[in-house]
């Protein structure tokens, strides 16, 4: 219902990758002013109005986890990581489902740039509309993180494909998209190219 409360909205950050495409190490490891990349994502979730949050790790799992350990957030494998992003998703909005969350935010780990506000802005759209996706857009693009309503859970649980939740969007009457100057939110880190650029 339009203008009442829907809580709570919980956060899924997505730190499963195998990074094939930085190569060694993981990039979720390479490190911003002396932290790593996962760990700046996962305390951007934190400092926002999504709770709780939730780490999905898979790859390099033990180191993933010791990057984040000093946030207030859960960690939970995918064991089945090696298979796609899609089982990252499933398993995030498996527990959001199974938690009783009224929607959920996936941050992806490797976009470690995203302003808390951006965050914030997406659930206040979520919680004060009708809309049951809510995703940012930047200069006319759609781009991350994105956030889905309860009513998506089930079918995000049966995702398959590269695609993930963004084939959903064709399927949704009430998507609301929040204007954003935040750059962070096109800037993913796939390329030790990517991290120098961003970086600098």
């Amino acid at each position: 219902m339009s203008g009442e409360t829907r809580t709570p909205v919980g956060a899924i950050v997505l730190a499963a990758g195998t990074s094939q495409r930085f190569g060694a190490p993981n990039k979720l490891l390479a490190t911003i002013e002396g932290e790593p990349i996962v760990y700046h994502t996962t305390a951007i979730a934190c400092a926002s109005s999504a709770t709780p949050v939730v780490a999905v790790t898979g790859a390099a799992r033990g180191a993933v986890a010791s990057a984040v350990r000093s946030c207030p957030v859960t960690v939970r494998y995918n064991q089945d990581y090696a298979s796609g992003q899609a089982s990252t998703v499933r398993l995030g909005a498996k527990i959001a489902r199974d938690a009783g969350w009224a929607g959920l935010v996936y941050c992806l780990g490797d976009m470690p740039f995203v302003d808390p506000a951006t965050l914030d802005r997406l659930v206040d759209r979520f919680q004060s509309t009708d809309a049951t996706i809510v995703y940012p857009e930047y200069n006319g693009q759609r781009a991350n993180p994105v956030l889905f309503g309860e009513r998506w859970f089930d079918a995000l649980v049966s995702i398959e494909g590269d695609r993930g939740g963004r084939q959903l969007f064709d399927q949704c009457g009430s998507i609301g998209a929040v204007q954003c100057t935040d750059a962070g939110v096109v800037r993913d880190i796939d390329t030790p190219q990517d991290l120098d650029r961003y970086c600098d």
